[in-house]
């Protein structure tokens, strides 16, 4: 009789669609299997949506006996009021969605929340504690990095904050030492990109963007050292994951030097990122890329 070689040959020979439809990206298929588990935040704040609709969501958390606040209705004032008064009581979970999601909304939180323990879970994630009662974040660094995979809002969480699996903003070098606040040491800058007052015309940053796109990173030399690592999280040359990388910083510098005005000025470098920004999209953006192109915009 011939072998069988089928048993536990699907993982290994077929690849699992990313967004495939389960209890933990379809509200219908969660209602289903819904067994809610207690859990101990009660309060949440959005940031995004997908893979289930903003408006699915907000019910199933309110079925679950959670308040739910987008960072999207308010404006940052009121909605940190309202946080404040609902953590009087309550601790306060991170959702962050597929689509929709700012650059400057990650920081911020980011910087709100030194000192804390902070954890951004997917709505994969979160629901997936509602169903199991299990925290993703108890099963440590694999799991947790597992879920964000194919998860752009979440692979930007990685890049500039690389040990968000921990949860742990205890220390606030952590962040303050991150890419996030170290724009100028960065990759762009390191293959020629500069903007503002001293940058470059257009035609040498858009030239140094589309080398980041194309090369193979980890065999260039930079004048700055970065870790293969660190430069193969940046995906493929001119791949869909290496151009949201690009994106996304561009956006996230953009975002972060509008949310600086009036105090600080830096106008001509904000024109060349959005500039920048735009170019990019009309000219490496296609509508079919597994991402959604990232806005400067501030609330």
């Amino acid at each position: 009789m011939a072998a069988d070689t089928t048993s536990n040959s699907f993982h290994q020979t077929r690849e699992i669609p990313v967004q495939g439809y389960s209890p933990v990206s379809c509200a219908a298929l969660f209602a289903s299997f819904a067994r809610r588990q207690e859990v101990t935040n009660s309060v949440l704040l959005s940031v995004g949506h997908g893979p289930i609709s903003e408006h699915e969501f907000q019910r199933i958390m309110k079925e679950s006996g959670l308040t739910l606040f987008s960072h999207g209705l308010f404006g940052d004032e009121e909605l940190l009021s309202l946080l404040k008064r609902a953590l009087r009581r309550h601790d306060l979970a991170h959702v962050i969605g597929r689509d929709g999601w700012e650059p400057g909304q990650l920081v911020g939180v980011f910087k709100a929340n030194q000192g804390k323990t902070l954890k951004f879970y997917s709505q994969e994630m979160f629901l997936t504690l509602l169903l199991t009662g299990i925290d993703p974040f108890e099963l440590g660094r694999e799991t947790v990095e597992r879920f964000a995979l194919g998860h752009s809002a979440l692979e930007f969480v990685s890049e500039m904050w690389p040990e968000w699996y921990s949860a742990d903003a205890s220390d606030a070098q952590t962040l303050n030492g991150s890419r996030i606040d170290r724009l100028e040491t960065g990759l762009l800058k390191a293959a020629g990109y500069s903007v503002g007052e001293s940058g470059k015309p257009y035609v040498a940053r858009r030239r140094a963007l589309k080398f980041v796109y194309d090369a193979d990173l980890p065999n260039v030399s930079f004048s700055h050292r970065f870790s293969e690592q660190y430069l193969r999280s940046w995906g493929p040359p001119a791949s869909s994951s290496r151009l949201r990388k690009i994106a996304n910083s561009i956006a996230m510098f953009c975002s972060e030097a509008k949310r600086k005005l009036p105090q600080n000025r830096p106008l001509k470098a904000i024109a060349h990122w959005d500039s920048d920004l735009l170019w990019l999209k009309n000219e490496l953006y296609d509508s079919d890329m597994p991402f959604a192109w990232p806005n400067s915009a501030i609330e």
